[in-house]
């Protein structure tokens, strides 16, 4: 019986840092043969019951991955490493479907981006913060490469 090849999920998003986990992903994928699966979370479908009920979020998976653009630029990244992908898009809440996603593949490996801003990275920095501790397997949070800064640095002010 031959061996199975490693799994590695990508939770992709679209900021810097999913941009460059994409990158250390497929990396990994092509350097150990793995198979890589390229996962985006879309908002749920919401669906009302009745004109005055609540409306219930719906988890689904969509037919048609390639449509979206996150998912597209992932894979083009992945390709051009040399990594051998598959694709997922699920329209749901983002932290439970990445961790039904990689109890579902059995992954071996998840690979998240992790941002470090303080306002718009907080709901991002949260749902991270429930994958690494919700996950079936090892995660690795990948932040997003630093750009040189092109500020020119003050230099000192001799008096005398």
């Amino acid at each position: 019986m031959t061996p199975q090849a490693p799994r590695v999920l990508l939770a992709a998003s679209g900021s810097a840092a999913s941009r460059h986990a994409t990158a250390v992903a497929a990396d990994l994928a092509s350097t150990f043969e793995a198979q890589l699966t390229i996962l985006h979370v879309v908002p749920p479908v919401e669906y009302r019951v009745g004109r005055l009920a609540p409306t219930l979020p719906i988890t689904q998976r969509l037919n048609d991955p390639l449509t979206s653009p996150v998912l597209s630029d992932a894979r083009r990244v992945a390709w051009a490493r040399g990594a051998n992908t598959k694709t997922i898009l699920v329209a749901g809440d983002p932290a439970t479907v990445v961790v039904a996603i990689a109890g579902e593949l059995g992954a071996d490996l998840l690979v998240i981006g992790s941002t470090r801003r303080l306002l718009t990275g907080a709901l991002a920095a949260k749902t991270r913060l429930w994958v690494i501790a919700r996950a079936p397997c090892p995660v690795l949070p990948v932040t997003a490469q630093r750009r040189p800064s092109t500020r020119p640095t003050r230099q000192p002010v001799l008096v005398t």
